[in-house]
């Protein structure tokens, strides 16, 4: 706190004393021998002064000043935690009390100590992979500016940064394996579970058997089914593989083991598909999804493949 304190020198009031002047962006306080302060403003007067004995003048920094406050959070994957550093503004509010009390309390412990109450809760809804809860913390935290009272200071939050502590690494990659692991048996599960089109493609042609409708209205069905039932293949294998990215984005996974299992996920496409090499050039990170008028999508490929089968037909 000493390094708010821009300045102490001995004044002398005598029996006509001088006001002090103030100088921009410092708060100026006399003290007398007591440590008992006294803000010099538009309502200070000589009489005042000869009447608090003060012998010293001290100007305090009343500018913001930029603090980083790092701390400890448990997560929801107790007792792992968070490491999250917050961005600090802040500035003193009451000089008179700032000077009282510099020497009872650290700005950086006490502003820490005030934001481990509000982030506490926000963390443990949480798990170590969500990357949502910066925007959590700012949301609760920004826009607002905090009182310290027994400091006489403020503060505001402007940034607000978390990450697994290092006794979590371990714990995120097995957990991210076995989640990875769950999503590619559900995707095979949702596999097998299609095979029963099988069922209903007989169902439609002993319609056409039966008289019930024609052969070009059973094609037609039949090619809407497939053309579906392709497209949400291609769009379940889109989410898995985007999955993996992140993993290796995240350094979970390194990039063997990304390649072993987009390679198992391109097994299960469409067989339609004109180049299945083609594919791997359209796979790309989270949140690069730009020039998409020279780079084709699985869908299109898809569309595509239908497009060359119908035509050999």
């Amino acid at each position: 706190m000493k390094e708010l304190i821009a300045s102490e020198m001995v004044y002398n009031g005598g029996l006509f004393p001088k006001i002090p002047n103030r100088v921009n962006g410092q708060d100026t306080l006399l003290v007398n021998s007591q440590g008992i302060a006294r803000k010099v403003d538009d309502r200070l007067t000589t009489k005042d002064i000869r009447i608090g004995k003060y012998n010293k003048i001290v100007r305090i920094s009343i500018v913001p000043n930029s603090l980083d406050i790092s701390l400890k959070a448990v997560s929801k994957n107790k007792p792992y935690e968070f490491i999250i550093t917050i961005g600090v503004e802040y500035r003193v509010k009451d000089s008179v009390v700032f000077y009282m009390n510099r020497e009872l309390y650290d700005i950086s412990d006490s502003i820490s100590t005030a934001l481990t109450r509000i982030i506490n809760p926000i963390a443990k809804q949480y798990e170590l992979t969500d990357d949502c809860i910066d925007n959590a913390i700012l949301d609760k935290l920004s826009g607002c500016e905090y009182p310290l009272e027994a400091l006489g200071i403020t503060y505001s939050v402007h940034s607000a940064d978390a990450e697994p502590s290092e006794n979590a690494t371990t714990f995120i990659k097995q957990m991210s394996d076995a989640t990875l692991n769950v999503r590619v048996e559900q995707h095979k599960a949702v596999e097998a579970e299609k095979l029963t089109t099988r069922n209903m493609e007989s169902a439609i042609m002993s319609k056409v058997a039966s008289g019930e409708i024609d052969m070009k209205t059973a094609l037609e069905t039949l090619s809407n089914s497939n053309r579906t039932e392709g497209l949400n293949k291609i769009e379940d294998i889109e989410r898995l593989i985007e999955f993996v990215q992140n993993l290796l984005t995240r350094n979970l996974i390194n990039d063997f083991e990304a390649g072993q299992h987009i390679n198992t996920l391109l097994q299960s496409l469409p067989t339609n598909i004109s180049n299945i090499k083609a594919l791997t050039s359209t796979i790309t990170p989270p949140g690069n999804k730009e020039d998409k008028n020279n780079d084709a999508t699985l869908e299109a490929l898809f569309l595509d493949g239908n497009q060359v089968e119908q035509d050999e037909q």
